[in-house]
């Protein structure tokens, strides 16, 4: 399967698998949004392909911020992965 120009997006983007995983859908040629509580990281791995990432930091448990959080990511690209 490619990935290429799929929109995905990735909480916990910021380290550890999440981070892996960015880097890995990033190689492919996704358009990923990033998301995790740690904007300086998440800063950090969207500069490998600014033109190809958004970055969305928040803490999931901010349950009111969430409905515009998604629809930020919706219209970023227009669709998300599922």
């Amino acid at each position: 399967m490619s990935f290429a120009s799929k929109v995905v997006w990735i909480t916990g983007a910021s380290s550890g698998i999440g981070e892996a995983l960015a880097n890995a859908f990033l190689a492919q040629g996704a358009e990923v949004i990033l998301s995790g509580r740690r904007a300086d990281a998440l800063e950090a791995v969207a500069a490998q392909a600014p033109e190809r990432t958004l970055v969305l930091p928040f803490e999931t448990t901010e349950y009111d911020r969430l409905p515009a959080l998604v629809e930020q990511a919706w219209n970023w690209r227009g669709a998300l992965m599922c």
